[in-house]
């Protein structure tokens, strides 16, 4: 019991300053949970669109595109019509965001597994 008392008073001459320790670690890692379930859900929402994103690859480099591209500069698909898909750097620059994406979460991820 005396060992537990002289603990506590030397633990409660800092009193305030690990009280506030420990608020901003609670802020801290309640806003790390918060930013960790937002990543899971857009994973999520991104795995599931694999097989529509692989789709769009195939298509971009596919001869049905050039035909849709052909197509367009003939005034056979109306101009109304939004197409930015049938642009050279539009979709080659969304593909292009996978690439770098990919980049930045094995980045990410060995940042996370080597503390």
């Amino acid at each position: 019991a005396l060992d537990e008392r002289k603990r506590k008073e030397e633990l409660s001459k800092n009193s305030e300053e690990r009280i506030a320790r420990v608020q901003r670690m609670e802020k801290v890692m309640n806003e790390l949970a918060s930013l960790q379930a937002e990543l899971n859900q857009a994973l999520d929402h991104f795995e599931a669109f694999k097989e529509q994103s692989d789709a769009f690859d195939a298509y971009y480099s596919s001869r049905d595109w050039m035909d849709d591209n052909e197509a367009s500069s003939l005034g056979v698909i109306p101009e109304e019509i939004h197409q930015g898909v049938l642009s050279e750097d539009l979709p080659y620059d969304v593909l292009c965001e996978n690439d770098e994406l990919g980049r930045r979460m094995r980045d990410l991820a060995r940042r996370l597994l080597l503390r």
